[in-house]
């Protein structure tokens, strides 16, 4: 037997719904749909985040550096992106072809809902600074400068005890980025084996960082005890 008793939503609720609950009820699609409007939260409006990449801006970013071979930095410089949300894509994206590749479903309709929810414009140009430097600040001081006397960014990293920003953004730019490191070498020594130590269902590892060669022992299932040390 089943009921056909609809429960009746309090006027309260219903005159909500057909007044400010409206916009939540039927969202817009591409819109944020913020319950403070143009922030997510409404004690914080100070925060108003930025909408993601759209997906298909980080399938170009991906093929940009693999096919192309455009370095990071040519990459940030034509989509006006910074060089680590640039390195962060390639190293995402990277993962995702290797999943694929492996059989695993990704889940390609929850990122368009989400861009979509989130109000991501696929034809809108980002504007972010290249590089996102942050030093560690202390307390501010004075010094009092002529007006006629030359004062250069390196007489202000002198005086401040820091490289200067020319010197840092050099070194940043000249370190190529990689998608996946080259594993250091591993002298592997076995140490012994002991049956009554066997476990036919794990194995057991165990790191010792107590010196700067990190030292990695494993017991096998067999009862073996191996040691790998990483090469110099």
């Amino acid at each position: 037997m089943t009921s056909n008793i609809k429960t009746k939503l309090p006027k309260r609720v219903q005159k909500w719904l057909a007044e400010k609950g409206y916009s939540f009820r039927n969202p817009v699609p591409g819109t944020t749909n913020y319950s403070a409007g143009t922030h997510p939260f409404p004690m914080n409006p100070l925060f108003k985040p930025k909408p993601p990449l759209d997906n298909a801006i980080k399938d170009k970013i991906y093929i940009m550096f693999t096919e192309n071979g455009q370095s990071t930095v040519n990459i940030g410089e034509e989509l006006g992106i910074s060089i680590k949300r640039v390195e962060a894509v390639l190293k995402l994206k990277h993962q995702e072809k290797k999943m694929i590749s492996q059989g695993i479903p990704i889940e390609t309709d929850f990122c368009k809902n989400m861009e979509s929810m989130l109000g991501v414009k696929p034809d809108k140009r980002a504007k972010e600074p290249l590089r996102n430097i942050i030093p560690k600040v202390n307390k501010p001081f004075f010094v009092l400068v002529g007006e006629d006397d030359e004062f250069t960014p390196d007489d202000a990293a002198k005086l401040l005890k820091r490289e200067p920003f020319a010197t840092i953004q050099k070194t940043m730019d000249m370190k190529p980025f990689v998608l996946e490191e080259k594993k250091q070498k591993e002298e592997v020594i076995v140490i012994r084996k002991d049956e009554t130590e066997a476990n036919s269902r794990f194995r057991f590892v165990f790191n010792d960082i107590s010196t700067d060669r990190r030292r990695v022992y494993v017991r096998e299932k067999d009862g073996t005890l191996v040691q790998r040390v990483e090469a110099r």
